[in-house]
């Protein structure tokens, strides 16, 4: 079958070349910016005491910020 040790000579510019033209620079944006050109907010750190048995299973909080 030959040697197919290079699959950019089989496809002609390789895979990355594909999926930018399918994808574009998605993955490549500016950080901070989203597909639509917005910055994203700031970030919000909060203490939440969970027990033992849940960080071990996992659990879910509904969190409200500034009374919203």
């Amino acid at each position: 079958v030959g040697d197919l040790s290079d699959l950019g000579d089989l496809f002609g510019g390789g895979f990355s070349d594909f999926f930018n033209a399918i994808f574009g620079d998605m993955g490549a944006r500016r950080a901070g910016r989203t597909p639509y050109g917005f910055s994203r907010g700031r970030d919000v750190e909060q203490q939440v005491t969970i027990s033992l048995d849940e960080a071990y299973r996992g659990t879910t909080r509904t969190l409200q910020m500034d009374g919203r």
